[in-house]
């Protein structure tokens, strides 16, 4: 194997670089709606710079197709590099169109929706740079996709300053921004992968086909778990207007960072359920579980806490008395993204055991109850009724996930307990 190639040495090394890596880039995306409120004083432009990463967030969900999980543990090659290049040459033209579509159907203006499709061709690069990622993740090369993330998050924010500054414009500034991580991804990732891999050109093959109907369900639900915020802002600009919808967004950014430490610190043991689980370990998965558990109910008590202490104070230095006004805001958001990585835990043990269609079943219905309650709340509760109703979604669809886990969790019947 390929991994076992590598020192252990150099596989903390290589993790260490993936790691500081992607914490680096999220800072850098999530950097750019502080550093918006200070270099214009519209709202309108905020809340447009946050409907557009919302909007992108669903589609690129589309390009990406689920796909980076099923790569990467394709250890037979069943499908080659090559391949699952070309399927997402076709998938990001596909998720272009679709957002196109979405964004003239929910009733944007022209301006709006020419600059959400200029972010939306920066993240289709992400995109296209993940399914690299994942050809060097299988080579164990993670100090290469550490050191892009490091190199595309520090230009991303580098132009985003300069361009904003100099133009004003923000359609203007995301192509400049697509055209620069286009380039990187060509100089760089591109030209490592092909030193490393065989990947030669390929328009079409029927092997894409099988491919794309492998990871059909998955992309279902990545689609509904990134629209679930998606359906609650549209819900504001539509009843509460753009200005408003800004200040959400700015209220709400400093939230994402609950999930961001979710996903860096329990993926890489995610694994480790689907080892326990496939042994028939059965003691093993339920201590696995209780971890989780433990660390939901933790967590929760300990973001509560510090966002009551510390979040007026917080929101009043990263932006200014006026958005620290609207502190009131803060705490509901917290749940939001604490309860989308309570979800995500969940959902990723499931994946690993490889229990997709209860997953997507569970939500399907939890996009449905937050479509149904979010103009609900919002005409009654304003603002905060949007992340009233992603919160009852996702503590629904969590309380699901659980089920389910500990109903596969008494299925296994190894005799290994550990």
């Amino acid at each position: 194997m390929i991994v076992a190639m590598q020192d252990n040495k150099n596989m903390k090394k290589n993790v260490a670089w993936n790691t500081i890596g992607s914490i680096y880039y999220s800072f850098c995306q999530w950097l750019m709606t502080v550093i918006v409120v200070y270099l214009t004083s519209d709202y309108g432009v905020i809340g447009t710079l946050g409907l557009a990463m919302t909007i992108t967030n669903s589609f690129t969900t589309i390009s990406s197709f689920g796909m980076r999980s099923y790569q990467i543990s394709d250890s037979n090659h069943q499908f080659s590099d090559s391949e699952y290049i070309a399927s997402r040459r076709i998938t990001a033209v596909v998720a272009f169109v679709l957002c196109a579509i979405y964004v003239i159907v929910i009733g944007t203006n022209i301006k709006e929706l020419i600059c959400i499709l200029s972010y939306m061709l920066l993240r289709l690069v992400e995109s296209t740079e993940d399914v690299y990622q994942g050809i060097l993740q299988i080579y164990w090369r993670y100090d290469i996709i550490g050191k892009s993330y490091i190199l595309r998050g520090t230009l991303q924010i580098f132009l985003f300053v300069l361009c904003f500054l100099l133009t004003n414009n923000l359609t203007i500034t995301f192509l400049v921004m697509f055209f620069s991580n286009l380039v990187v991804l060509i100089l760089y990732d591109k030209r490592i992968v092909n030193k490393i891999a065989n990947v030669v050109t390929i328009i079409w093959s029927n092997n894409l086909i099988r491919l794309f109907k492998e990871c059909a369900v998955l992309v279902v639900y990545y689609f509904m778990a990134n629209s679930l915020a998606t359906v609650v802002r549209v819900s504001i600009k539509n009843h509460m207007g753009q200005d408003l919808l800004g200040i959400y967004s700015t209220v709400a950014s400093p939230t994402v960072i609950v999930q961001l430490l979710a996903s860096v610190v329990f993926s890489p043991f995610l694994p480790l359920f689907a080892k326990a689980y496939n042994s028939g370990n059965k003691k093993l998965f339920s201590q696995y579980i209780k971890k989780i558990v433990v660390c939901i109910i933790i967590g929760f008590i300990f973001v509560n806490i510090a966002t009551i202490l510390f979040g007026k104070w917080g929101l009043q230095i990263l932006y200014n008395s006026d958005i620290a006004s609207h502190y009131e805001l803060l705490l509901p958001l917290v749940w939001c993204t604490f309860f989308a990585a309570a979800v995500w835990l969940f959902a990723g043990t499931l994946i690993s055991i490889r229990a997709i269609k209860p997953l997507v079943c569970g939500m399907t219905i939890a996009f449905f109850i937050n479509y149904v309650l979010s103009d609900l709340l919002v005409t009654t509760f304003g603002l905060n009724g949007a992340s009233y109703s992603q919160v009852i979604s996702e503590v629904l669809l969590m309380l699901y996930l659980f089920v389910i886990v500990m109903i596969k969790k008494n299925q296994i019947k190894g005799v290994n307990e550990g």
